[in-house]
């Protein structure tokens, strides 16, 4: 069936013609003058029409309207009874003329026929309450405000507690004000305006805004909801010139009611202006460049002036962090220096309008001259802006808004434009690494034509992690060939430097460094020794805990001493913690120990022993050493002075051999003044698990 026609306009010929000369009107329809329409001429033909010709003041009529509305309340005996009780009472006592029901479809009729507000009904049904008898049944609200339950539902108005009984006065559902701004109206400066200007209380004046980047205007009303307000067929275009030609201190212009049918003077009142930051500069008459560009800081703002980039830097924004936030006394990190002040308060729009009143503009070809203004009160301000002819402006709390659109735009298109190094848009180039340099920030970023040889293992391992993120986040279809070579940039670098000599797999699981998780350990065995730490040690009766290693240091024979050699020293110390170095692919067990200090902590007696004083301890920064680098050996004090420890060494001895209960062999024990070859460092014993006792 073609339906074309419902779209047409229902006075024209094709609606008409397509329609109702095939189809005519309705038949089942009736007239239902219960909501305005004329009654018809004639005789009733049906029940329907017969209650389209009910007189109010028919009791009879209305009962039969009553029982014409029996098919909508089948679902709801009890409603139905009501309606039909209402059709016959009397509105009081005494009255012939209304009944309740009827007297109410005709008060409904009337508001529906004038539109009247339901808050107008309401006081209407008030008074004629009072103007009637005593005990009459006029309703005195149709507002709900005394209800316990929904009229429709039944539903309780009052919270239900834990045993199903009503909480009075605790209701269900509250409407509550959130604190969030989701119209004008909720802002300060509407209230402000309804506040300090009641005349403009009346609901038909019109609150507007006007948003331009200079052209075009538009005006937005903010007397709608926010759902239409600022929809496009709700906005107005405008001539920047003629806005700015008609202020005064309200617009007012007599206009028609058409719905009252009546005249009244209509006022408008402009709220702000919506801008991007150059017409906000226009519209405000402030200055939006230079040392003073931020219209809000004014003479407060900062900004540096940058040598190679020639322009202005406004960064300064820990200032407007709490007082006691840890950003403020960090320094590499910003500008170097530590930041102890807070913001200034913006000027009020009285306090702008004193300064600006001074500056006196000539527009057009023949300028006036306007001589020498003092420079603190107008080198944030070029104009006095025409808005400030208008009565409230200056009371206003916000005058102009910035776009937040143009303001996302153009941070974003610098993070995007920096990150991608897109030409003409990355903030970071040369020039901006030189200030860097210049300013003394951060100089490992300054340009640099050599390759840091050193940084490339951690630059590899920043890539491949960069990548595996990436992997993370992304969808395959976003990994096209161009991604797969990042990772091989790397090594094209070695290989231009010359970089070729074979490197041990050993030293590339060294060079990655250890788990960190360490394993650490009371007691350890390595090389067929037994060693233990200290703690260990003070609950046992053996020493197990005693180490010295031989070292190449470089050595002078005093403080004066201008020839500095390197030569083989011996270090005595006891293990204080043992640590099991996990690298995945192998192990490696360190010991960390005390070491007594060689300069003062250490001598050679008469008969050729080595002592040892523990109360001088040194090399606190450099503790740790192989475990394969350690030679065990035992400290007994000496009798003469306790404070002194005599270093005694044993000959290596299988561990194994003793296990097997070879206790019986004599241990013999020398003296250890003499230096022996330095051991190597590869030379470690790979051990795994079972080799170590964990206590």
């Amino acid at each position: 069936m073609d339906r074309s026609w419902m779209s047409n306009d229902r006075r024209s010929k094709d609606y008409t013609d397509g329609h109702l000369f095939f189809y005519g009107i309705d038949q089942s329809y009736h007239t239902w003058y219960w909501h305005g329409e004329a009654a018809p001429s004639g005789p009733p033909t049906n029940r329907a029409e017969r209650h389209d010709k009910v007189h109010f003041n028919d009791v009879d009529s209305t009962i039969e309207m009553v029982q014409a509305a029996h098919d909508d309340c089948k679902n709801d005996p009890e409603l139905f009874q009501t309606l039909l009780e209402d059709a016959q009472k009397p509105l009081y006592p005494g009255c012939r003329n209304f009944t309740k029901l009827s007297a109410l479809v005709t008060l409904y009729n009337l508001k529906a026929r004038y539109g009247w507000s339901d808050k107008s009904f309401s006081e209407l049904l008030r008074i004629l309450g009072d103007m009637f008898p005593l005990n009459n049944e006029l309703p005195l609200s149709i507002e709900l405000n005394d209800a316990s339950s929904c009229p429709t539902c039944g539903t309780s108005r009052w919270k239900l507690d834990r045993t199903r009984t009503k909480k009075e006065g605790v209701p269900t559902k509250v409407m509550e004000f959130d604190g969030k701004m989701h119209h004008p109206s909720d802002s300060p400066s509407w209230k402000l305006v309804d506040h300090r200007w009641s005349i403009l209380l009346e609901p038909r004046n019109l609150r507007l805004a006007i948003s331009t980047r200079c052209w075009p205007v538009i005006m937005v009303i903010y007397n709608l909801p926010p759902w239409l307000c600022m929809k496009r067929k709700f906005m107005m275009l405008s001539l920047l010139i003629s806005v700015l030609n008609n202020l005064e201190m309200t617009l007012m212009v007599e206009s028609y009611n058409a719905h009252q049918q009546e005249l009244f003077t209509l006022r408008v009142v402009l709220l702000w202006t919506i801008n991007d930051f150059p017409a906000y500069g226009n519209l405000s008459g402030c200055v939006v460049k230079g040392y003073f560009a931020c219209p809000i800081c004014g003479e407060d703002t900062y900004s540096h002036r940058l040598k190679h980039g020639k322009k202005n830097s406004y960064t300064g924004h820990k200032r407007f962090l709490p007082c006691n936030h840890p950003f403020r006394k960090q320094k590499k990190a910003f500008n170097g220096e530590q930041e102890f002040g807070s913001t200034s308060q913006p000027l009020s729009g009285e306090e702008i309008l004193r300064k600006i009143d001074v500056i006196c503009n000539s527009w057009g070809k023949n300028k006036i001259t306007r001589g020498k203004l003092n420079v603190k009160t107008t080198n944030c301000w070029k104009k006095k802006s025409i808005f400030f002819d208008l009565e409230y402006w200056k009371y206003l709390h916000v005058r102009h808004n910035l776009d937040v659109m143009h303001i996302e735009k153009n941070v974003c298109e610098s993070i995007i434009g920096t990150l991608l190094n897109i030409p003409g848009k990355t903030k970071d180039g040369l020039n901006s690494r030189l200030d860097l340099v210049e300013m003394g920030l951060r100089c490992e970023l300054g340009p640099s034509k050599v390759v840091d040889v050193a940084a490339l293992d951690k630059l590899q391992n920043d890539v491949v992690v960069t990548l595996c993120l990436l992997e993370k986040y992304f969808p395959p279809s976003f990994f096209d060939i161009m991604f797969h070579p990042i990772v091989h940039l790397v090594r094209e670098i070695e290989d231009a430097i010359g970089n070729n000599e074979p490197i041990s797999e050993t030293l590339k699981w060294i060079a990655h460094g250890p788990s960190h998780y360490v394993s650490k350990y009371h007691e350890y065995v390595i090389s067929g020794c037994r060693y233990h730490t200290k703690e260990r040690y003070d609950l046992r009766a053996t020493q197990n805990s005693g180490v010295s290693i031989i070292a190449s240091t470089l050595q002078i024979a005093s403080a004066k001493d201008q020839n500095l050699v390197f030569g083989e020293l011996c270090f005595y110390g006891i293990i204080t913690e043992i640590w099991d170095l996990d690298y995945t692919m192998f192990r490696i067990p360190v010991f960390k120990c005390d070491w007594v200090d060689n300069r003062n902590g250490i001598k050679v007696d008469d008969l050729g022993f080595t002592l040892v004083d523990f109360n001088k301890i040194a090399h606190k920064s450099d503790p740790f050493i192989l475990a394969s680098q350690a030679k065990q050996v035992f400290y007994v004090q000496d009798q003469h002075d306790p404070r002194w420890s005599v270093v005694l060494s044993t000959p290596q001895k299988d561990f194994l051999d003793r296990e097997r209960g070879d206790d019986l062999v004599d241990n013999f024990i020398e003296h250890h003044p003499f230096i022996g070859a330095l051991p190597q460092v590869e030379a470690f014993d790979a051990m795994d698990d079972s080799d170590a006792i964990c206590m």
